[in-house]
């Protein structure tokens, strides 16, 4: 059963693929809907998002923005994490405990195919 909120790959992809345009557009308005959804971060995934659209608008290629925003990525983890590490310090405590985090042992979110769903959708 296809949810309002489930990401078939196939679709999106036959949408870039047939219509450019279109495809973009519907990627605009889901983000749009999603910061609209996140009044307090708005400003931040926005500027977030603007980074983002910057890096796919000079990459040659889409395995070059992809690229470019993987390693947006890593060095935004990386400050993270270094975060962590202070606060730990300031802390005064140990960076990882015993036991694992209820966050920890929660499954990573799964991006659904519409081939899993045993149809395909155009």
């Amino acid at each position: 059963m296809k949810r309002e909120n489930d990401f078939f790959f196939e679709e999106w992809a036959f949408l870039a693929r047939v219509d450019p345009e279109a495809f973009e557009r519907r990627r605009r308005n889901l983000i749009a809907e999603f910061l609209a959804a996140s009044p307090r971060q708005r400003a931040l995934g926005e500027a977030l998002q603007n980074r983002i659209d910057q890096a796919r608008g000079r990459a040659a290629e889409p395995l070059e923005a992809l690229l470019a925003i993987a390693l947006m990525l890593r060095a935004e983890l990386g400050r993270l994490a270094e975060k962590l590490h202070a606060l730990y310090a300031v802390l005064d405590e140990p960076l990882v405990s015993e036991k694992p985090s209820a966050a920890a042992a929660s499954p990573l979110p799964v991006i659904r195919s519409s081939v899993d769903a045993g149809h395909v959708e155009h």
